[in-house]
């Protein structure tokens, strides 16, 4: 799986393609997403619930109702950080099996480019937070 500095790097890959605001600091997002990696080693992407829609939703949802001040607009950047986080996950595993290589060795432009590709594929730059009552 990649490293936090690798997701953090991707955020910033959705900041120039204007997705997530400048201002919005992903880190607790990866943290909680990488949370179940330790549980789980490198099938927490599958068994992990926070990696789930409705797990990121739930997460976001007790942000909301523990911080109470927190912008919608900074909701939904959570959500699209967490499936950005999801989506390098799964492309960058799947180019490391595809060249049998380590993460050092993958070049990293290019994961992020197919990353974009399949976070927009999947419609995640267009993903809104709506809470749930």
């Amino acid at each position: 799986m990649p490293s936090r500095k690798r997701h953090l790097e991707f955020d910033e890959y959705l900041r120039k393609k204007g997705v997530i605001y400048a201002d919005t600091d992903g880190n607790s997002v990866h943290a909680r997403m990488d949370r179940g990696s330790k549980i789980y080693a490198d099938a927490h992407r599958d068994l992990d619930y926070f990696h789930s829609d409705s797990g990121i939703r739930d997460y976001v949802d007790q942000i909301m109702n523990s911080i109470g001040t927190i912008y919608h607009e900074t909701a939904t950047d959570y959500v699209r950080i967490a499936y950005g986080h999801r989506c390098l996950d799964y492309m960058a595993s799947k180019l490391k099996r595809q060249y049998g290589c380590t993460y050092n060795e993958l070049d990293w432009k290019t994961v992020y480019r197919r990353t974009w590709k399949y976070f927009k594929y999947l419609g995640f730059h267009r993903t809104y937070y709506r809470r749930r009552d």
